[in-house]
């Protein structure tokens, strides 16, 4: 240093590379062994210059330069200014210094003397980071976060990456001991710890008896924290009132509503810092895609290429997105940069977590229900699964602290799965669930109230009794979705019920309910050839409804999936599933005979309706991970297997075959989104005609055959001109009304067709009551402890 022209300089060496902190914000977490070698680099150097006399005493990823693949420990301002001031006076006033996150304990109550050990405390927390990807202690202030640091222990690394090796955990719970003498003597010690095998005294072990001791020590230091925080770095000090529970309600510019989650579609995502939130919704125009509103913004906007997605994840460190959009999982950044598919078909439920890999479910709509859960890295790579549970089908499932065991959810239950060997543990009947850091399982039950309840994740069992977190009684708003922060907060959906009910709509998009007392769990509707009656399913049950008399009857106690009307309006055909396998049924519409079975134990066949002249099923099978959905024909007088009709490496489905069996309308996804293609039947590869450009699912012929029906990719119901004799050909297409608020479902036809061409059957939500909002809760556990004590 000196001066030039009387100019001041100062030179330091350039290093060419980045700061680890650079590092951590793009890859969140380090490789176990990348992280270990960097943390015996900067051990080596902190040795070096506590041998001279040296503390460093601001350790942080930010302090770390990586030069050429190399560790380098930077910026020594604050030990050389600690160093030269006269007889160490800056340490007799009392300040501390340092960050907050990897501050020492005698750092954070501003002991006089501050030795090497502290240096090697605040490696701990930076090893700590590259392994979990975050500190040791967290908090919404520098004050939370530093009282953190003097109470409360760190959690152990496995809890959160149990691939952690037992000496690099053990090494690392001993840095981090509250009191000095518990740690390392030497940041050499430490680093010499990291690569010894033989160092494998447990993270237990470590955590009790630094908990033991700090307990008597914490009372001693308690009054020398208080008076700090009264005298000195007021900004970051200052006592601050107890914290209230607040509720916001989330405003979304967004014209219609946020997409529900059930029946698979819609749900939000709250980041891990509580900033932002990213929910699928559809907009102005009806097209269904993912927004992002950063709260301290008011406007949200659309993520570019997230189109149909649905079930967002935010990844831990806020800047990506992981989301399924017609089973295919995929992810992209939150401006819209790197889109990546990493699972074609057959994906449900997903979560980021930071072990950086995504876990998701098989699709809980696959007609072959394996009750797979899987896993695959973020970057992309090989699938694992990890736990088959025939039977389920699972909605949502996360990775719980210490890899040790799954978090899943289905339509009715929450259950826990240990890790490796599947076992189950049931908790408590709901539709979804997150596990919460400060040791609450939060679920919302299936009458949609949100509970809490306490949970060990080591036990995978509820600890305590659940209270209810949200409004409760008849005229409660129901709750549909919710996301958690790592912060404090919570954000929740409420809305409209989750009961159905049919509806008539006209062209022009007015609607009226069938009937009043038909709600609930409500779908798959099918109208018999002459319009009288329906078929539908009804609370897992199939019913058939006189429409001129307005009355209805159960005609089986069996789930009433995927209904067909034979060709003669005589019988309806149904599936039932039996552990992993569909079978197909036949009964009389009247009930008057036994359920007769067609086809038994079909593998992945979810699908059937008849040809005209009854002699035949097509039949289709259900995307799911193991591969794409596939149209077959199947003959119900022989004891034959499926032939194939439309069998590629994309997903068919949908199939839908016009009044004279002479053309085949269904979806498929060759062109990267889902469109609607019709071929001649039976020889369906003479020719071949795209009649969407927009997107297209659920095509439905019109009875006099000169229309053809579909949804378009922006919700709307559409009609297409056609022509069938003496060949087809296709004109002009209009959209008939926005068909968004009623149910739609992956792979199956949910909408019927009058014989007049007039009409539509629908499924909508009951009532149609008010759409669903946001509501974002900040320290909800202070609500959870009131009521917790109040019982």
């Amino acid at each position: 240093s000196g001066t030039a022209d009387s100019f001041l300089f100062y030179v330091m060496p350039f290093i060419d590379g980045e700061t680890l902190r650079t590092k951590l914000d793009r890859e969140t977490q380090l490789g176990v062994d990348e992280a270990v070698r960097i943390a015996r680099e900067v051990a080596d150097a902190l040795e070096y210059a506590h041998q001279h006399g040296i503390v460093h005493r601001d350790i942080k990823p930010e302090n770390i330069l990586l030069h050429g693949g190399h560790a380098m420990v930077a910026d020594f301002g604050i030990a050389l200014a600690v160093s030269a001031a006269a007889g160490g006076r800056m340490t007799e006033t009392g300040l501390s210094l340092g960050t907050p996150h990897y501050m020492s304990p005698e750092q954070a109550t501003a002991e006089k003397e501050i030795t090497a050990r502290s240096d090697v405390y605040s490696l701990g927390s930076v090893l700590y980071e590259m392994l979990t990807g975050n500190p040791p202690h967290t908090g919404a202030s520098a004050q939370q976060i530093i009282m953190k640091i003097i109470i409360e222990a760190a959690a152990p690394v496995t809890q959160l990456r149990r691939t952690v090796p037992p000496n690099v955990a053990a090494a690392l719970a001993k840095s981090l001991e509250k009191l000095p003498a518990d740690r390392f003597e030497s940041a050499k010690a430490f680093g010499d710890a990291l690569t010894n095998p033989a160092f494998a005294e447990t993270v237990e072990t470590y955590t009790a008896r630094g908990d033991a001791k700090w307990r008597r020590h914490a009372i001693i230091t308690s009054v020398a924290a208080t008076v700090l925080f009264a005298t000195t770095l007021a900004a970051w000090w200052r006592p601050t009132p107890p914290q209230r529970v607040e509720r916001f309600e989330l405003p979304i510019a967004i014209t219609e509503k946020v997409l529900q989650a059930g029946g698979g579609s819609g749900g939000f995502s709250l980041s891990r810092d509580g900033s932002r939130i990213v929910y699928s919704a559809r907009s102005a125009s009806g097209a269904d895609q993912l927004w992002v509103r950063d709260l301290a913004s008011l406007n949200p906007r659309p993520i570019p290429g997230t189109e149909g997605g649905v079930q967002p994840a935010i990844s831990p460190d806020g800047e990506s997105v992981v989301f399924v959009t017609r089973g295919s999982l995929k992810t992209i950044s939150i401006r819209g940069d790197n889109p990546a598919t990493l699972v074609p078909s057959g994906a449900a439920g997903p979560s980021w977590a930071g072990d950086g890999m995504i876990y998701f479910a098989e699709q809980p709509f696959s007609g072959h229900i394996r009750g797979m859960l899987h896993r695959v890295p973020a970057s992309g790579g090989r699938i694992d699964t990890l736990v088959t549970v025939p039977g389920r089908a699972f909605t949502h499932v996360s990775l719980l602290p210490g890899g040790h065991g799954l978090l899943a959810a289905t339509r009715t239950a929450v259950i826990a799965i240990a890790l490796p060997d599947g076992a189950m543990h049931e908790l408590v009947n709901g539709s979804q669930a997150e596990y919460s850091n400060t040791g609450h399982l939060i679920y919302v039950t299936r009458d949609g109230v949100l509970m809490g309840a306490p949970f060990d994740p080591k036990r995978l069992a509820v600890t305590g009794p659940a209270v209810a977190l949200s409004e409760t009684g008849p005229a409660a708003p129901t709750v549909n979705w919710l996301s958690l922060s790592s912060t404090g907060a919570m954000l929740y959906g409420i809305g409209s019920n989750r009961d159905s009910e049919l509806a008539w709509v006209t062209r022009e998009g007015v609607a009226l309910r069938v009937d009043t007392a038909t709600h609930g769990d409500v779908g798959f509707p099918a109208l018999s050839p002459d319009g009288t009656r329906l078929a539908f399913r009804w609370d897992g049950s199939l019913w058939v409804r006189d429409l001129a008399r307005g009355t209805s009857f159960k005609l089986t106690n069996d789930a009433g999936n995927y209904v067909a009307w034979t060709s003669d309006g005589r019988s309806v055909s149904y599936f039932t599933q039996d552990s992993l396998t569909f079978s197909l049924w036949t009964k009389r519409a009247d009930g008057s005979s036994q359920a007769t079975p067609l086809l038994h134990d079909l593998p992945n066949i979810v699908e059937s309706f008849w040809t005209p002249d009854g002699k035949s099923l097509i039949v289709r099978t259900a995307a799911s991970s193991a591969g794409a959905g596939d149209i077959y024909m199947v003959r119900a007088s022989a004891d034959t297997a499926p032939t194939p009709i439309l069998d590629s490496k994309f997903t068919e489905a949908e199939p839908a075959l016009s009044s004279d069996g002479k053309w085949l309308a269904f979806a498929s996804n060759e062109s990267g989104r889902y469109e609607v293609y019709v071929v001649p039947f039976p020889n369906v590869g003479t020719a071949r005609w795209n009649v969407s450009t927009r997107g297209g699912t659920e095509p439905a012929w019109s009875h006099r055959g000169s229309e053809l029906f579909y949804r378009d990719g922006a919700g709307n119901l559409i009609s297409i001109d056609v022509k069938t004799t003496p060949s087809f050909s296709f004109g002009a297409s209009k959209a008939l009304f926005s068909a968004s608020m009623y149910a739609a479902y992956d792979g199956h036809q949910q909408y019927a067709v009058s014989p007049d061409d007039k009409r539509f059957l629908m499924v909508r939500p009951f009532g149609m009551v008010q759409p669903p909002k946001l509501v974002l809760v900040k320290n909800w556990v202070a609500e959870f402890k009131a009521k917790s004590e109040a019982k």
